[in-house]
């Protein structure tokens, strides 16, 4: 069992130029869509697609990514989608190289609830 916290802090680069803080990164663009919920392992893969087309960015521009691993299935479905399905084994391993290299939800871990004192 484990516990974790995170917190991230949005403002515009003015702003932490006047705080003196050095942005860690900067969000380029966003998308947003709907799918069948019994499709959810397809949808980061999808989602990254749009995205990276709306910014007029390529797979190969990005050095690292990350796939939440609600489910282990989710990045492993997704890197399929976006190297182009089971054919592209290369391009499947080169994507492989550069998502959640420092681990993710699962390798961090969830928060799991205790049970509440008295409870069985």
């Amino acid at each position: 069992m484990n516990d974790g916290a995170s917190a991230i802090l949005l403002m515009t680069r003015q702003k932490a130029t006047e705080m003196g803080l050095k942005p860690l990164a900067t969000i380029i663009t966003s998308v947003h869509f709907a799918m069948n919920a019994s499709r959810m392992p397809e949808a980061p893969g999808y989602g990254m697609q749009m995205a990276l087309k709306k910014a007029g960015l390529t797979l190969d521009d990005m050095a690292v990514m990350e796939i939440n691993e609600a489910f282990a299935c989710v990045p492993l479905v997704s890197l399929r989608i976006l190297a182009g399905g089971d054919n592209e084994k290369a391009k499947l391993a080169k994507l492989k190289e550069k998502t959640n290299i420092n681990g993710s939800a699962i390798a961090i871990g969830h928060p799991t609830p205790l049970p509440a004192p008295g409870s069985s």
